[in-house]
């Protein structure tokens, strides 16, 4: 009776092949690095250009963070998708969770070497993606919502502190 019972019992998660983990891993390193170059490259060409006519603006000053917000956007969109090509389990939400916990990055990182902080981009992005997709695959969604939302109140917490 006992092996009936557990045969209709589902697994309370989602398997998880190794092709989706080291997917999952290559696509945070790949969001990272794109976080990364795209906040610079979209603040040194674009937001300075737009903002920056008169140094003494707040704009001008705001270039940086708006540059980052952007390419933290656009970089987490690019992520869901190859998680969705990966069909990984839930990718929205690991794509959402990740962009949430790991907002404003880029204003911890203004004080430290370029290579340093694309090194810390790509690691925390890619551990990021992995951290939050093996969480996804909790079979009860509200309880994978619940644990992803203290995890993202977590890594908000370390990053503001």
């Amino acid at each position: 009776m006992d092996t009936a019972e557990s045969a209709d019992k589902p697994a309370s998660f989602i398997l998880m092949s190794g092709r989706q983990v080291i997917g999952t891993v290559i696509t945070g390193v790949i969001v990272g690095l794109l976080s990364w170059g795209l906040a610079l490259l979209l603040d040194t060409y674009v937001f300075k250009t737009l903002f920056c006519h008169s140094m003494m603006t707040t704009q001008c000053q705001d270039a940086p963070q708006y540059a980052a917000m952007t390419a933290s956007l656009l970089a987490a969109a690019a992520g869901i998708f190859a998680l969705v090509k990966l069909q990984v389990f839930r990718p929205l939400l690991v794509g959402l969770a990740s962009v949430i916990g790991l907002w404003g990055l880029m204003n911890v990182m203004t004080t430290l070497s370029w290579q340093i902080s694309a090194l810390l981009f790509v690691g925390l992005f890619a551990v990021s993606y992995l951290l939050f997709a093996w969480v996804a695959r909790l079979r009860s969604f509200g309880l994978s919502v619940i644990i992803m939302v203290v995890l993202v109140v977590a890594v908000r917490f370390v990053l503001n502190s």
